[in-house]
Formats: structure tokens, sequence, C-alpha cells
């Protein structure tokens, strides 16, 4: 048994990060492949581990975004791990990945223009451009003409 793969997936709770847990459920990972899905909430507080194999009351539900993603990735064979990160959300999934040492973080693009990107910024691309690992960015399908 070598050392298991570790993918970090941030969540929003937006079709895009959803995207992003489908990709990942439509693939064959490594045995051992460990999923860490994140979602970051900007109000103060502390990481908070959300533990999928017990969530049940009395513990508290996991927020919408990451109860959603559990969903998709649920049933595959792959080890799942959950945490409320706070924080600036391009900060917060850089520092988790380095510090879970992620070898590769998968985000939702939400294909913003480029003075929207200007203006907002963009928590994809500034992922991109400093993780220390690789980054995978997900786009949702957009239905082609005719099929919907």
């Amino acid at each position: 048994m070598g050392i298991p793969m570790k993918i970090l997936l941030a969540v929003d709770g937006s079709h895009f990060g959803l995207a992003a847990a489908d990709t990942i459920a439509s693939r064959l990972w490594p045995p051992d492949t460990i999923v860490r899905i994140v979602h970051v909430s900007e109000a103060a507080g502390e990481p908070t581990e959300i533990n999928p194999a017990r969530m049940q009351p009395p513990f508290p539900p996991p927020p919408y975004a990451i109860e959603k993603a559990l969903g998709r990735l649920a049933g595959h064979k792959m080890k799942l791990e959950a945490k409320v990160l706070h924080g600036r959300p391009k900060s917060a999934i850089l520092d988790e990945a380095r510090i879970w040492d992620a070898d590769l973080i998968v985000v939702g693009s939400h294909g913003m223009s480029g003075i929207e990107r200007f203006l907002l910024g963009s928590v994809s691309l500034a992922v991109a451009a400093h993780a220390h690992c690789s980054v995978e960015i997900v786009r949702p399908r957009q239905p082609r003409e005719g099929n919907e």
C-alpha cells in the first residue's frame, strides 16, 4: 500500500462547486485516495472538521455546500473528509492545501468576464496561480443548442 493521493475539493454551494465534485466522482482514482471537502466561511471562527460517517444527531448538520458535495461523492471508493474553514476563500484554500499537503486542488469556475474578475477577484485563478500543487478548475458543461 503506497501513500494515498490527497485531493482538496473547495465548494461554495453553487452548481460550479458541484460540477467540481461530479468531476472527481466521474474518475477512477488510486486506492486509498482521500478527498477533503472544504467550505470557506468569511465569518470569524476556528476550522471545524466534520466526520461524514457520523452525520447524525446530535452532531450539527454540515453546511449546505459540504452536504451537497458529500452526496455527489458518496458510494465512490475514496475516503471522504470535510472541513469548514474561516477567512478569505483564496487564502483559506491555499493554506489548507499547503498544511494538509494536498496533491491536487479541485475548484469550480464561475466563468466571470475580465472586468468581473478584476472587480471581484477570482478564487479559482488565485488558487491556480499560488498553489504548491496541481490545480484543476472545473467549468460546468453548458447545454448544447437544442440539447437541454
